[in-house]
Order: structure tokens, then sequence, then C-alpha cells
């Protein structure tokens, strides 16, 4: 089994807003080859009454954020994290 520590919340929280971003970039088969964001937007485009009025979209900069802070947490983690043998 392989496993990752993560050293604080922040970090966490870091990771998780990058893998959502990743995730909802990314074209997905069962919508037809677009992406949650394109779809999203698209269903906005034809009603924008669904939108969220409080919703700001996310900082261009956080995926790479995110990543930074996954590599490096998975390199401390290597530190001290030994896998049985």
């Amino acid at each position: 089994m392989d496993g990752t520590c993560i050293g604080t919340h922040n970090a966490l929280e870091r990771l998780l807003r990058g893998y959502k971003l990743a995730y909802n970039a990314r074209r997905q088969r069962v919508l037809k080859g677009h992406s949650p964001d394109e779809v999203v937007r698209e269903r906005l485009k034809a009603k924008p009454e669904l939108a969220n009025p409080a919703y700001r979209p996310p900082d261009p900069c956080s995926l790479t954020k995110a990543k930074v802070a996954a590599q490096l947490t998975v390199y401390a983690a290597k530190d001290v994290w030994h896998p049985d043998t």
C-alpha cells in the first residue's frame, strides 16, 4: 500500500485544491470529451440564474502552488516513511 504524509492542514488544503482544479480541467469521456469546467460554463451561459453570486474563481496560480506543495510534501514524507519490504 502506498501512502503520503501531509505535514499540515494548510498543505492538505493546497493539495486538495490543486487536485480539484486539475480534475475539473480534464476532459471526461462521460461528458462527451468536455471538461467539467466547460460543461458548467455552457450551462451558466444558457441559464445565468443558476450562478452563485458569492462565487469567486480560483487563483490561476493555485494549481502550480498545489503541485509544488505536493512535491515538497512527498519529498519530506520519504524522509520519515519507510514501506515494509
